[in-house]
């Protein structure tokens, strides 16, 4: 028998309640039975033709076989539960309960594996809308790898270009949309675009057979020529990671050049840190002008997400050193995505404006990027000086000239300046600092975590 007490109050009167188990349950029944027989009488007859005594025999033998029949069967359960539980301390546990063990929440598919357990592949595509890389990244680690092997074939549209997922996983897949586009439009009786077919396998000319190559962004169908992003260099793994944004004119049919500067700066971060890893990133993901957006709204926020993806799946315990750079258009796009009113903040830990004729902001003191690792490369000779009285009617809100002391101007210091400049000794023109050595050896240290200086 069970007893529970429970204590009322502050006394210390005890109120007990007795369970009924089946052999209290059998006692009340034998004594409600009795009770019947001495009020009818043993010999009186009922219904059924038979005396009292005699019915109340055969309901309590009814009785007493559906209680055996109920303890051999919760025996019987027990002894499977206790064979599981040997078998699982000596086996380890079934699929099955893996999978109850799964669906009750106590484990992630990914813990699971990692105890050596088997779990249920076909998972459901979890991410909304309004999730954050962040959200997608640590949803991405709960899963085990056959739930990952799942998601990646049944949805890879979806997985591809999906900020917070790993660089790896979107590079398999995006290379692999890659080909089914070239295949698609290289067939026999398909309407193509030569160019468009010409683009894909520069794209793949660029990538192909180079493992340090990760195309981590692609979107053929993007307006004004397509987008992509490329990295050299796995920024997943890499301690220094930078991203430029190519200028106007620039999509996915001109990216050789651009790639050929991420490539450029890949090596001067290696020559300024030999021993740490890198990657260099090209990402042309806005529609770039004159065919596509003035605005720089879209292509902020885009390159916002971009980032944020990045330091979502970065591996290790040490974030890495992020840098954005910008060229020409591209700094004044790099500029919104860090200014708060427009992109909604940049998390990168230095910012360089290459020959930009605009950051979106009047002072540096507007940027999210702390000032200090805020640093602006233009020369003299740098026709995009004159960018402000040229298209300053075509971009609403088109603000100061990076070459603008007030730009810079502390507002507590008089006479002294907030971030970093470099002014080039050479000619560089408007597209020469990427091969300028100067510039390239204070990229290089900036891209590592220098001042510049």
């Amino acid at each position: 028998m069970m007893l529970s007490a429970r204590i009322r109050g502050k006394s210390n009167t005890s109120v007990l309640t007795l369970e009924n188990t089946g052999y209290q349950k059998n006692v009340l029944l034998v004594s409600a039975a009795l009770g019947r027989i001495d009020e009818f009488g043993a010999d009186t007859l009922t219904a059924q033709g038979v005396t009292q005594e005699t019915a109340e025999e055969q309901y309590l033998q009814t009785v007493r076989d559906a209680l055996l029949a109920e303890h051999s069967r919760a025996r019987s359960d027990l002894d499977d539960a206790t064979d599981d539980a040997k078998s699982a301390l000596t086996n380890g546990p079934t699929t099955g309960s893996w999978q109850r063990i799964e669906d009750a929440g106590l484990m992630t598919g990914r813990e699971i594996f990692l105890f050596g357990g088997q779990t249920n592949p076909e998972v459901e595509f979890e991410p909304q809308d309004d999730w954050s890389a962040e959200e997608i990244a640590d949803w991405w680690w709960t899963l085990a790898p056959n739930q990952q092997d799942h998601l990646a074939q049944e949805y890879p549209d979806e997985l591809r270009n999906l900020d917070g997922v790993p660089v790896v996983v979107r590079d398999e897949l995006n290379r692999a949309y890659l080909e089914e586009q070239i295949e698609h439009l290289a067939s026999p009786g398909v309407a193509n675009n030569p160019f468009e077919l010409a683009n894909l396998r520069e794209i793949r000319d660029a990538i192909e057979g180079d493992d340090n190559k990760f195309l981590i962004y692609f979107d053929p169908d993007a307006s004004s020529g397509g987008q992509a992003a490329i990295s050299t260099g796995n920024p997943d793994t890499a301690a220094n990671v930078s991203t430029m944004v190519p200028a106007m004119f620039n999509d996915m049919g001109t990216m050789q050049e651009p790639i050929a500067r991420s490539e450029e700066l890949y090596t001067q971060m290696t020559e300024s840190d030999p021993n740490g890893e890198h990657a260099s990133i090209v990402w042309t993901g806005y529609d770039a002008p004159p065919f596509g957006e003035w605005d720089s709204t879209n292509g902020a926020t885009a390159l916002v997400s971009f980032q944020e993806g990045l330091r979502a799946t970065h591996q290790g315990d040490v974030p890495s050193h992020n840098t954005v750079i910008g060229h020409s258009f591209g700094a004044y796009i790099a500029g919104a995505a860090a200014n708060p009113q427009i992109g909604g903040g940049l998390d990168a830990d230095s910012l360089v404006f290459v020959g930009g004729a605009d950051a979106s902001v009047d002072h540096i003191g507007d940027l999210s990027v702390e000032e200090d690792n805020v640093h602006v490369i233009q020369g003299d000779d740098d026709w995009i000086e004159d960018a402000r009285d040229r298209f300053g009617i075509v971009i609403e809100g088109f603000g100061t000239p990076l070459d603008n002391d007030e730009f810079f101007e502390d507002p507590n210091n008089p006479g002294e300046e907030l971030g970093h400049r470099l002014d080039p000794e050479a000619d560089t023109g408007h597209s020469g600092y990427f091969e300028d050595p100067e510039t390239l050896d204070y990229l290089g240290d900036v891209l590592t975590g220098g001042t510049g200086r």
